[in-house]
């Protein structure tokens, strides 16, 4: 595992039989001669990377090592979605991605609609992407899912308690999640458990107070396991205007919890199979996402085939990859 930094919070986790290198380093463009360094004195086969700034930083790398390692950049966001504003920073990326990438010796997608865009917005041959959804359902998931939870509403459910998860950022559309539950509440007693932090909190507690819903939302902020939450819901909602894979979409899956879902790009309908497995509902349509809501609450739980969530499992993503470590090194 080939660091910038040896740091944060998930090194805990991570196997002590993983060899760390830290390139003591605070940015990729920093990393990049380090990297090619390193390149050079381990020649490993093949290098993984993430995010398309260190995807690049990797490419970069490579060429400036001159030597025969592999570079598999691995893909997690959508760059052709309707109504999402990339950042000047990702903008500034796009031509040096649209250089590098067709040089990767194989792209990972994680969802049908990223390797879609892989392909046609940096001009990939098709073959070259390949679909590998992140391994998300563990058997430590389903161990975190039955430890005791700590909020009132889910200790005594005597009103049903809509949960959802993710960042409060513009992508997850929480307005509409609120404006939804508002007009649920006029049909039946409810409340919307929202856990997760990011820039938008301050806009949401307005609009909270606004709508009248202080009583009935809950912002609890960023939780260390969400799972015992959603596993004790009455559903799960996902009310994102854009996503690239929705992981606590496929983690309520697993849980076996009723499911709504926008059917936003990327992930949702795939995962959900078209709405076989959960209610899909258009973007920014909160008489449609109340309904599902509305509807999802009390429904009898849906029986997930071993197949449908096989491909999001640690041992089904091993599998992919080692497919492809096959095809690159015979």
């Amino acid at each position: 595992m080939v660091l910038l930094e040896r740091s944060g919070p998930y090194l805990a986790d991570m196997s002590p039989e993983v060899r760390v290198v830290d390139l003591k380093k605070s940015s990729v463009r920093a990393g990049v001669l380090p990297l090619a360094h390193y390149l050079r004195s381990a020649s490993p086969d093949v290098m993984f990377s993430a995010l398309d700034h260190a995807n690049l930083g990797a490419l970069i790398a490579r060429l400036v090592a001159r030597g025969s390692t592999r570079v598999i950049p691995t893909v997690h966001t959508s760059h052709m979605v309707p109504g999402r504003k990339s950042s000047f920073h990702e903008t500034a990326l796009v031509p040096l991605l649209r250089w590098l990438y067709p040089s990767a010796d194989a792209i990972v997608g994680v969802s049908q609609g990223v390797a879609e865009d892989v392909a046609v917005r940096f001009r990939v041959p098709r073959p070259k992407v390949r679909l590998i959804y992140n391994p998300v359902i563990t058997p430590r998931m389903h161990l975190l899912a039955v430890e005791p939870v700590d909020h009132p509403w889910l200790e005594n459910q005597e009103v049903p308690v809509v949960v959802a998860v993710g960042r409060l950022t513009a992508a997850k559309d929480y307005p509409t999640l609120l404006a939804a539950a508002r007009l649920l509440r006029q049909r039946r007693a409810v409340r919307l458990l929202i856990l997760g932090e990011g820039e938008e909190r301050p806009n949401l507690e307005r609009l909270v107070e606004s709508l009248g819903l202080g009583e009935d939302v809950s912002l609890p902020g960023f939780v260390d396991n969400p799972f015992r939450y959603v596993a004790r819901a009455s559903a799960f909602v996902l009310s994102s205007a854009w996503e690239a894979l929705p992981t606590a979409l496929i983690e309520a899956l697993a849980l076996g919890i009723p499911i709504v879902s926008t059917a936003c790009q990327n992930g949702p309908a795939e995962i959900l199979q078209g709405g076989r497995f959960g209610r899909l509902v258009p973007v920014g349509d909160a008489d449609a996402l109340a309904d599902a809501i509305d509807q999802a609450i009390g429904s009898p739980p849906v029986e997930i085939p071993t197949e449908v969530l096989e491909p999001f499992t640690v041992d089904g993503a091993l599998d992919r990859y080692e497919s492809l470590l096959a095809e690159l090194i015979p």
